[in-house]
């Protein structure tokens, strides 16, 4: 059996938690999609914050069915994941994909820290970050809540291994690692970093700042994003279960 992450309310894992069992709620709800054809999305939208996502929404003149196989395959993706050359047109499809690369390849360093750490006894050369990365055996997640929880687990067992953080001083970020910020310089900048931003996307407010800013950017956006959507098919589901109403 899966284990469940513990994640705080309002926190980003939290808030796609919600997202994703709010639609499929909603998708096995409604049994009759056609119904909601002639009903305007804005009659669902919660009020207006300015978003530029719910403007696209009205420009595009979506009704509430296609609103609802919209957030379906949004669900798809963020928990199945994307195979390789699809054409998708979810909403901020670009945003998620790199933000799944994004927490594997954080997951994979923090594997290669946890397995330098366990060999600082042994030698004081470490492997390259190249040369660990060709041996190990590491599965990518294709879904963006796999690779959250993935990154979670990564770090949470890095944790638990490294004993004394302070000797992963004496080591630089190699070039061959994914990019960091400039303030991160050693492989103990990198320790923090990776554990203040599992703290924050398992257990932060809904305007968490992340120590990475490739993930800062994308993952505030689909954040706001998820929470509008699940306003919107919390309302669609109450909306169609009326119109089942009446006939």
């Amino acid at each position: 059996m899966e284990r469940r992450l513990k994640s705080v309310e309002h926190s980003f894992l939290a808030v796609m938690e919600q997202f994703l069992q709010t639609v499929e709620l909603m998708d096995s709800t409604v049994l009759i999609p056609m119904k909601l054809i002639d009903l305007p999305v804005k009659e669902i939208m919660p009020p207006a914050k300015g978003d530029s996502t719910r403007d696209a929404l009205l420009q595009n003149n979506m009704n509430m069915r296609a609103f609802y196989f919209m957030v379906k395959a949004m669900r798809i993706k963020l928990s199945l994941g994307y195979g390789a050359n699809e054409d998708s047109s979810v909403p901020l499809e670009r945003e998620i994909q790199d933000s799944c690369l994004r927490l594997n390849q954080l997951a994979l360093v923090a594997r290669y820290i946890k397995a330098s750490a366990l060999s600082f006894g042994l030698s004081n050369e470490l492997p390259s970050f190249q040369e660990f990365q060709n041996r190990v055996q590491f599965n990518s997640e294709k879904c963006l809540l796999g690779a959250l929880k993935k990154f979670a687990d990564e770090v949470e067992s890095l944790e638990k291994s490294v004993l004394f953080p302070c000797l992963l001083k004496d080591h630089s970020v190699s070039e061959q690692m994914p990019a960091f910020n400039e303030d991160v310089k050693t492989l103990s900048d990198v320790f923090s970093l990776l554990k203040k931003l599992r703290a924050e996307l398992l257990s932060g407010s809904p305007n968490f700042e992340l120590p990475d800013s490739k993930l800062q950017q994308k993952l505030s956006e689909l954040s706001q994003t998820f929470v509008e959507y699940t306003v919107m098919a919390r309302n669609l589901t109450a909306r169609y279960e009326e119109e089942v109403r009446c006939f």
